[in-house]
Parts: structure tokens; sequence; C-alpha cells
């Protein structure tokens, strides 16, 4: 009896033994420390779209809110892509820790944190050259909409870079356990992310870019936190430069298309939405679209 008993444990020793046993305790009191932590994070990301939209509607005019609502599946598309890097390096860095493979798990950590910069700096260059062509497509229709939102288009750009990071390090904080300090973190966001946007408004000429400027600021000192989480919490995982073979970056997208293949639809639909919308309702109509 005993012999079968010591078998069923697995003991893992990270500063402390944990026993799993057939009952699952460890997996379900994880669950339950990390679902209200993840949670109310996944809520407050929601909030985080809406604050240029209701600082917006505060400063400036429905044109304006209508812009950023023309530019967004623009930014939502481009994040789409910097994403399927960051969440499929994820999933593969938990396969590897599950098997006990350390540094298979640093390589994916690492593709996690540089791909999807590279790939946002790529984003960013062909945005700054076609914000005009780019937001006429997705429903700029009038010249004034177009003006306003080509210029937060170019601002908020600036962020498309680190989103995927941040994406990862969240992700890598709840892997290892730590989802209450993402949770103070995308807080961090929020909140600096209206303060530095009512700061542009106020000292700088760049009317609605000024949103889009607040947010990517915001989202480097997000960055910033969540590195320091990443050290403090002593998660043993090291950014590193490592060549990566084609197969594992192959396998990466893979893993990663299936979690960001709704936003990839859900930009493509907004900017005939945003078109169709424009054509038989003006720039009001797309406002009213764009607040709801």
């Amino acid at each position: 009896m005993k012999r079968m008993i010591s078998k069923e444990k697995i003991i893992l020793k990270n500063n402390r033994d944990i026993i799993l046993t057939r009952d699952n305790v460890l997996v379900r009191k994880s669950i339950l420390n990390m679902l209200p932590a993840t949670f109310v994070t996944s809520f407050l990301m929601m909030f985080l779209f809406m604050v240029d939209i209701t600082l917006a509607g505060i400063f400036f005019t429905p044109v304006h809110i209508a812009a950023i609502g023309t530019a967004m599946p623009v930014i939502m598309l481009s994040m789409a892509f910097t994403n399927v890097i960051a969440g499929g390096a994820n999933l593969l860095l938990t396969t590897a820790l599950g098997r006990g493979d350390k540094e298979a798990a640093n390589r994916m950590f690492s593709l996690g944190m540089t791909g999807p910069f590279v790939l946002g700096i790529v984003f960013v260059v062909v945005i700054e050259l076609f914000a005009d062509p780019l937001v006429t497509l997705f429903g700029a229709r009038t010249p004034e909409l177009a003006e306003y939102a080509a210029a937060y288009l170019r601002c908020y750009a600036l962020m498309v870079p680190l989103n995927g990071i941040n994406r990862m390090v969240g992700s890598v904080c709840n892997t290892y356990g730590h989802a209450w300090k993402y949770l103070a973190e995308s807080i961090t966001g929020i909140v600096t992310n209206v303060i530095f946007s009512i700061v542009f408004i106020k000292t700088t000429s760049l009317g609605v870019g000024s949103l889009g400027l607040g947010s990517a600021v915001s989202c480097v000192l997000n960055v910033g936190v969540g590195w320091l989480i990443i050290r403090q919490s002593h998660i043993p995982l090291r950014l590193k430069l490592y060549r990566y073979r084609a197969k594992e970056l192959l396998e990466v997208m893979v893993h990663g298309l299936p979690s960001t293949t709704d936003s990839l639809i859900d930009s493509a639909v907004a900017g005939i939405v945003n078109n169709l919308i424009v054509a038989n309702l003006g720039v009001a109509g797309l406002a009213i679209q764009s607040v709801v």
C-alpha cells in the first residue's frame, strides 16, 4: 500500500515541497487562487481600451471619437499578429516547464519577448508610412475624419511592439502563480494611461494624437513594472538571444494562431462595418458605434 501511495505522489521542489495527489488538491487550490485576479485583470483590460474613447468624449468632439473607432481596427490587427508569437511561445513555454526542460522554456520566453517586439517595429514602420490610406480603407471617408484618425493611429502605433511583450510578461506571471501581481500591473497601466493622456492633451498640440501617445507611454511603464515583477518574484527565466530554427518558429505560429484568429476576424469585420456606417449614417453614426 505504501509503495502504491508513493508512486501516486509527485514532489516538486521550488523553495518548498509541493505534493500532488490523486484528488488534485494543488490544481484546485491553484485555480481558486488565480481565478479572481485573472478575471479582474481581463475585466480591466476592457476599460483600458475605453480610456481613449472616454477622454475623447470629454476633451474633443464626436469626430475625434469616430477617428479613434476608425483607427482601432488597424491597431487591433497589428496587435493580433504580434500576439500570435507571444501566445504560441507562452503555450510552448508551459509545455516545456511541464516536462522539466528549462532550456526550452527559456528559449520560448526569449522568443515571446523579442519576437513581438521585432514584428511590432515592422508594423510601426508600415503604419507611419501608410497611415492615411489605412484609415481610409477602414472607414475614414471624409478629409477631417481621415486627418484625425491618421494622427491618432501614428501615435498609438508606438505601443504595438510593446503590447506583445506585455502579454508575454502577464502570461509568465500567471504561469508562475503571480496573477495578483500582474493585476497590480494592469491597474498601473490604466491609471498611467489616463494621467499621461491628459498631460499630453494639456501640454502638446497633438490633438487626438495625445491619447495615442499617452497609451504608448503607459505601455512602456507597464512593461517595466512587469519585468520588475519577474525579477523580484525570482522567476527563473532570463532574456537571451537565441538562433531559432524555421521549424521552431512555425510551431510557435501554429500554437499561437488559434488564440488570435478571433481578433484578426474582428478587425477585418470592423473595417467593413465602419465603411457601411459612414456611408449610411455619416461620422456621427460612427462616433456612436465607437462608444457602444
